[in-house]
């Protein structure tokens, strides 16, 4: 090792006086060889790390020295000796470190090497200007080391927590500290590349296999904060300018946003999962449903009250979120709450937060609803129509599902001739002319069930009568209806 080392010094001196390529390239092929078979060959292989290391730096200056000391550009041939001097170099090095035992260390070793091109960068960004490429390269071999240097030091199950680290580090620094100066863009662009591997490398190892994987919500709870924080550094830009959100830039920060909302809605459904199947392990899915419900509404909710991230596609979100929670709400009334269980306690339970949540789901409907006449510029009507179709279609599951009542029609067609009396009545007194039409076939549908189908066990005679009655109360629904209307000063029929 000695003899080689003197040999690349000699090399090293004549490169500071003249540009030879062909013997800096002889001289590289000579000694690789010679440097494999004596590192792995040697019995002390921490004095062959630190032998491969220096090679590597020395064969960087036998370079880079003459070029930079005379302002002349590199060539494709010196370019190439740099990236076979530093892949060998990586594999011989990593190479002694395995045979060594040194696995605790891998990762110091790839800082080392993210340092050294950082240091060449600056130098080359500072010595000879036109070398933007060179430059540029530099800085995307650093960042490489310093990418690799998360899994090889703690493994590939945190490297996107180190990725994460990483790449917000770089992005904050880059709109604090160098908001003024031409390396800004560089810094930022590195920091969102990092984080961009973060979210992917977490997709990959961890969200696909998020059940059989440890420490996992500490992993997604951190990196959801951190994306939410890099969202807070740039929606002050977002909101000052109104041409900003048109860049290029500005753009891709806005669907970063969308990006971001949607990912924190999908972090709190994945959390939820988690503690209920953690914690609770009910056997029925009701309670599980409500969870997921009940986090989704208060995440629309708050999404609609932060003013700085509002605009028409979060406000779709919002809607969005609140209809799935209406809809999910619906499919709740068909689960029987409690059956099955001795204590009668638990199916009160579900019973009253069946209740409670539709009527929640009613007031979401409302609001809902007068958004969109709001925007459409459609008729008011609609309101109270899309809210007793609700009431009454929500109130037949409950009775049918949770009372045991789907074989007592007679009730069933009691609570709808209820129901179309107090939409006419209302109807009139609101004067809301499509509700009260609406009650009023309801009425009739009502009476009509109640005389043809639910009394269908009657004899001949009995149907004959019913029949006559259900003529009877026809004439009587239609001489209330017109009473009704006399005297509440019902509108003009159109």
């Amino acid at each position: 090792m000695g003899y080689l080392f003197i040999l690349n010094l000699l090399v090293l001196g004549l490169s500071l006086e003249r540009r030879w390529i062909y013997i800096n390239y002889l001289s590289f092929a000579l000694n690789i060889p010679c440097l494999v078979y004596l590192a792995f060959k040697s019995p002390n292989k921490i004095i062959s790390i630190c032998y491969g290391v220096v090679t590597f730096i020395m064969y960087l200056a036998i370079t880079l020295v003459y070029p930079i000391r005379e302002k002349i550009k590199l060539k494709k041939v010196d370019v190439a000796l740099l990236g076979l001097n530093t892949v060998i170099n990586c594999l011989v090095v990593y190479g002694l470190f395995e045979i060594g035992g040194y696995y605790s260390y891998k990762g110091l070793l790839a800082l080392i090497y993210a340092l050294i091109y950082l240091a060449l960068g600056q130098f080359i960004h500072k010595s000879v200007s036109q070398e933007k490429s060179i430059e540029g390269l530099f800085y995307i071999t650093a960042m490489t080391f310093s990418i690799l240097m998360i899994p090889f030091q703690f493994g590939v199950e945190w490297a996107s927590l180190g990725w994460l680290i990483e790449g917000i580090l770089m992005i904050y620094y880059a709109n604090k500290y160098y908001g003024n100066k031409s390396d800004t863009e560089k810094m930022e662009l590195g920091g969102w590349i990092i984080l961009g591997l973060c979210v992917l490398g977490f997709i990959m190892v961890d969200f696909l296999q998020m059940w059989n994987i440890k420490y996992l919500t500490l992993r997604y709870t951190l990196i959801s904060l951190g994306l939410i924080y890099v969202l807070s550094l740039y929606v002050g830009k977002l909101n000052k300018s109104e041409l900003f959100k048109y860049t290029r830039k500005g753009k891709l920060l806005t669907y970063y946003k969308y990006f971001t909302i949607m990912n924190t809605w999908i972090y709190f459904m994945r959390i939820t999962w988690i503690i209920y199947d953690e914690y609770i392990q009910s056997y029925e899915n009701f309670y599980f449903l409500i969870s997921i419900a009940l986090v989704t509404g208060l995440f629309a909710y708050l999404i609609s009250r932060i003013k700085v991230i509002q605009d028409e596609v979060v406000s779709k979100i919002s809607i969005g979120l609140y209809v799935f929670v209406d809809l999910l709400g619906f499919t709740m009334n068909f689960y029987k709450v409690g059956y099955g269980v001795g204590n009668s306690n638990h199916r009160v339970l579900g019973i009253i937060i069946l209740i409670l949540y539709n009527t929640f789901v009613l007031f979401s409907i409302k609001d809902l609803t007068w958004r969109f006449i709001k925007k459409r510029g459609m008729s008011v009507e609609i309101y109270p129509m899309s809210v007793a179709i609700y009431i009454l279609g929500a109130t037949m599951i409950v009775l049918t599902n949770q009372f045991n009542l789907k074989n007592i029609n007679l009730i069933i067609s009691i609570f709808f001739l209820v129901m179309s009396f107090v939409y006419v009545i209302y109807g009139f007194k609101k004067k809301f002319v499509i509700l009260r039409r609406f009650g009023l076939g309801l009425s009739i549908f009502s009476t009509a069930k109640l005389f043809i189908f639910d009394l269908a066990f009657l004899n001949t005679t009995g149907k004959i009568v019913a029949y006559f009655c259900f003529g009877l109360v026809l004439i009587g629904i239609s001489y209330i209806y017109h009473k009704l209307k006399n005297s509440m000063g019902g509108l003009r029929e159109e």
